[in-house]
């Protein structure tokens, strides 16, 4: 690897965009991290849940941890909220 340090800042950017992506779709209204997967990637977060859930809310902890999102739980379903 020839420039690791910039590898490194091109995958922190992504992952700073995805996150605002997720940031603004749950911005716009409340809803679970289902649906913000079914919104970025159609039918694949239905054939792929385990992995298209993971990255949701890889992100959601992140967006919690930062007070920009949080979680409604009416004991059935979770929903996000920013």
């Amino acid at each position: 690897m020839r420039n690791a340090q910039m590898l490194i800042e091109q995958r922190l950017l992504f992952h700073e965009r995805r996150a605002a992506k997720i940031h603004a779709m749950i911005a716009e209204r409340r809803q679970t991290a289902h649906d913000v997967a079914r919104s970025m990637w159609g039918d694949r977060a239905l054939t792929q849940a385990f992995l298209t859930l993971c990255e949701i809310l890889g992100h959601v902890d992140l967006l919690i941890e930062d007070g920009r999102v949080r979680e409604l739980d009416d004991g059935e379903i979770v929903r996000l909220e920013a």
